[in-house]
């Protein structure tokens, strides 16, 4: 009964990390004019292969040559080990190039 509770929770949580992953490269392609833009929306919500799911998305923080770091935290409902969501977390310089 554990390892069915156990083999359900990864699953989970890996359906969501590759979500996030797909997310993720979506927001590493945008301009880094947009992503920069503190005006953008920062919260979305969609669902995806059938499972509802929200993030957030924003600036953490700047660096003084002006390279972004960038920070996407997931949310849903899905039962995972001790609740664990996945993020996604980036570093765009003003040239489009991204790094990690």
């Amino acid at each position: 009964m554990f390892k069915e509770w156990l083999a359900v929770r990864r699953k989970n949580y890996e359906l969501l990390r590759r979500i996030a992953d797909q997310v993720g490269r979506q927001f590493e392609e945008m301009p880094y004019i947009v992503l920069a833009d503190p005006l953008q929306p920062v919260s979305y919500e969609r669902e995806i292969d059938g499972i509802k799911i929200s993030w957030s998305a924003d600036v953490v923080r700047t660096k003084p040559n002006g390279d972004i770091d960038f920070s996407i935290e997931f949310y849903s409902d899905l039962p995972t080990i001790f609740g664990a969501k996945p993020s996604h977390r980036f570093w765009k310089r003003r040239d489009e190039t991204v790094y990690y």
